[in-house]
Order: structure tokens, then sequence, then C-alpha cells
């Protein structure tokens, strides 16, 4: 059963005449380095989130899950630099994997420390509910490009 990557065995060997998607060779120690930190992150953001009780942690762990399955496929491409299927793989994941999460987690992180007896006035929205136009919008603008 194959899930239409070529095997390793495939691939054609970097040469620096040949056009390829990057223009280079993928480095192996950085894909190596940023897998392994980001990684590790998303398991402490996974475990504070549980230990803390604070859910939104969660939405950290999201993030730093998409930018290490990003750079897993960035590191494969070290060893097969002309797969395209890696080359959009590591594209669409680490330009949207983390940003998706970066506004929804800043605004339930503002609502969770900031007191409610200090507001002003009460919301008429919950964090959830106030992130998701631009959720919605920042998942629209990057995928529109894509499908273009």
């Amino acid at each position: 059963m194959s899930d239409g990557t070529p095997p390793a065995s495939n691939c054609i060997a970097y040469n620096s005449h040949a056009p390829g998607p990057y223009g280079y060779q993928p480095s192996l120690a950085a894909g190596v380095i940023f897998v392994t930190l980001y990684g590790i992150s998303s398991l402490v953001h996974t475990w504070q989130a549980f230990h803390y009780r604070t859910p939104w942690l969660f939405l950290f762990a999201l993030g730093a899950f998409a930018e290490t399955m990003g750079w897993v496929a960035r590191l494969l491409s070290h060893t097969c630099p002309y797969n395209i299927k890696y080359f959009e793989w590591q594209i669409a994941v680490l330009i949207t994997g983390n940003s998706r999460w970066s506004l929804r987690t800043t605004f339930h992180f503002i609502a969770d420390q900031y007191p409610q007896d200090l507001r002003l006035h009460k919301p008429e929205f919950t964090p959830f509910y106030g992130s998701s136009p631009f959720l919605w919008a920042d998942t629209h603008c990057h995928s529109l490009p894509g499908s273009i």
C-alpha cells in the first residue's frame, strides 16, 4: 500500500545544476534541531495545559505540533529534495499551521488573566466567539491563494 510518495530509493540526489522547488538542499541539521525543539514545545504546552488546567494552552500545543509536522516534511526533503509532495506539505503546514492559533490564543490569555472585577464593562462575546471572525478570515486568506 502506497501513500503516493516515492520510496527513498527512487529519490534523485541533489544536483546544484538541476532546478528544484527549494533551489538548494534543505539542511539536515536544521531539520533535526527544529523538529526536536518544536516537538518538545508541543509536549511541554500539552503537559502545562493539563497540569495547570489552562485549556487555552492547547492552542499553543496545536501550533507547535503544526510547526513540528512542517519541519518533519522539511527534514524528509533533505533526503529527497525534488519530491514536490514534501515541499507542498511543509509550505502548507509552516505557513498556515501556527498563524491560525496565535490570535485565538491571545484572546483566551487576555480573557483569563484580566480580572473580572477590574473590567469597565462586561463583554458581549466570549474570547472564543470574539476571535472566531479573525480565525475564519485568516483561514480563508491563507487558503484562497493555494486554490488559484
